[in-house]
């Protein structure tokens, strides 16, 4: 990889530094992509809890939040801090597969109409050991599509332009959950939404999970209802139908956070699987 290839920033936030943020940091250190950077972005976690090597690490940079202000600030100022033209999203429990930065910069740089893009994730315990991995989406259908039913994308898994994602204001601070899926349904009016058929990340699935944790019944659901039928109604979709296909998602979030159904990620997944 020459010097003259992008920078890309690789945003990870953390409430918490920990063996898992390590292991996601060195994920990136071992990238055969060479032009890149990290933004640690500590979110109320002590400075003092940061290992030496990643403090003097050169292509770290550190930004540190004495007071907890929440994923979506956090995720502002990580952008906001880095100097990529490409940000790529990990969180600090997550890792990144050696080709990982590689292949999604080449596949941006060869799809410019294409604003962000995600790719298959394979899903790992506590101890790191595989036991599923997403579900296929198929690279000919438009993810706009898809958006509208549900969010098929792992948000450890993608990579965007960050001009684009600062031109539609960054995440919004009313989502403390699911910032993820409503950045991607405001992106989806700006341009495509890519996907590598590959897994290029593992996504840690533990008992600490925010998302596990999800209310249906806050303003940030709402919202996400709100931004389907825009989108619905900006590709020209019917409104019935998008009512409909809200009510069968908003459903689901209920029987979920009831407990009376499992998340799809959690398959197979058991705590002391080892």
């Amino acid at each position: 990889m020459t010097s003259s290839a992008p920078l890309i920033s690789v945003v990870i936030p953390t409430i918490a530094y920990d063996e898992y943020c390590s292991q996601s940091i060195k994920s990136v250190c071992e990238q055969n992509y060479e032009n890149w950077q990290i933004v640690l972005v500590l979110d109320g976690a002590p400075i003092k809890d940061v290992p030496q090597w990643v403090k003097e690490h050169e292509r770290i940079k550190i930004v540190e939040q004495k007071i907890r202000q929440g994923t979506p600030t956090s995720l502002n100022n990580g952008i906001k801090a880095s100097d990529g033209q490409l940000i790529a999203r990990l969180d600090s429990d997550d890792l990144a597969a050696p080709s990982r930065l590689s292949k999604q910069e080449e596949f941006l740089r060869n799809h410019p109409y294409i604003i962000c893009v995600a790719t298959k994730t394979k899903h790992i315990n506590e101890h790191g050991k595989i036991f599923g991995q997403s579900a296929d989406l198929p690279t000919s259908q438009d993810i706009r599509q898809i958006l509208l039913v549900k969010n098929p994308i792992i948000h450890s898994s993608v990579m965007y332009r960050k001009q684009v994602v600062e031109q539609i204001g960054g995440y919004s601070l009313e989502m403390t959950r699911s910032q993820d899926y409503e950045l991607f349904l405001r992106l989806s009016k700006i341009g495509a939404i890519g996907y590598l058929d590959e897994s290029l990340s593992s996504y840690r699935i533990h008992g600490g999970q925010h998302s596990r944790k999800t209310s249906p019944f806050k303003k940030y659901t709402w919202i996400i209802l709100k931004r389907r039928m825009e989108l619905a109604s900006f590709l020209k979709r019917s409104p019935v139908r998008q009512i409909f296909l809200n009510f069968i998602w908003y459903g689901a979030q209920v029987t979920r956070y009831l407990g009376l159904r499992k998340a799809g990620f959690m398959t197979g997944y058991t705590p002391d699987r080892i």
